[in-house]
């Protein structure tokens, strides 16, 4: 749902403006299946952070960083919170993104989890009444914590940014249509490389 809520907005737009009549459709798939789906043209692309994929044609669009979120007047949360200050929150997972759970894990905070959810886009209800905080991406925290009741802290921590790219089967290089998706997507996503970067294809 995060994904959806990046990406769907700004493509939808842009393909009601140059293709009215086509139908976009969305699955969430477990990244264990992505290849085969888009090899076998159940799906056409694949959007995000996909571990383990890599046998696919891919772009990558931007990097994205881990942060917390919690409400706005949250008692322990500090800006640039340290191990210790983590250590003393409680925390509310979502089990599809695994790569959060992950990130507690290494931090040794696994069990300081007290809710787990399937979605995230609950999560502004749940920590703006709550004192849990929750790790997430940065560009939906952004989303979240512009209403005023949640806000965003940047951990001194050393987990990396992680590649959110767009992938496609290497079959489908010369659709004309997939082709057209993805250039599209990429012009509409894809940041230039930071200074010192490099670009993976």
């Amino acid at each position: 749902d995060i994904g959806e809520a990046e990406f769907l907005p700004g493509l939808m737009q842009r393909v009601r403006a140059e293709a009215p009549h086509v139908r976009i459709e969305t699955h969430q798939l477990d990244y264990a299946a992505i290849e085969d789906a888009l090899d076998s043209a159940k799906i056409d692309v694949a959007f995000g952070y996909l571990p383990g994929v890599e046998a696919t044609a891919q772009q990558r669009l931007f990097m994205e960083r881990y942060v917390v979120l919690a409400r706005a007047d949250h008692p322990v949360l500090t800006a640039r919170p340290s191990q210790a200050v983590l250590a003393r929150l409680d925390y509310v997972v979502v089990r599809h993104h695994t790569e959060t759970a992950k990130v507690l894990d290494r931090l040794a905070l696994s069990a300081k989890v007290r809710l787990s959810i399937p979605h995230f886009m609950v999560i502004p209800a749940i920590v703006g009444a709550t004192d849990l905080a929750v790790v997430l991406p940065l560009r939906i925290a952004r989303k979240f914590a512009a209403g005023g009741r949640c806000r965003i802290a940047l951990p001194r921590w050393s987990i990396a940014e992680i590649a959110i790219a767009l992938h496609w089967s290497h079959r489908a290089q010369g659709d004309p249509g997939i082709r057209w998706l993805r250039q599209m997507a990429t012009e509409l996503f894809r940041e230039a490389p930071r200074r010192g970067a490099t670009l993976g294809h």
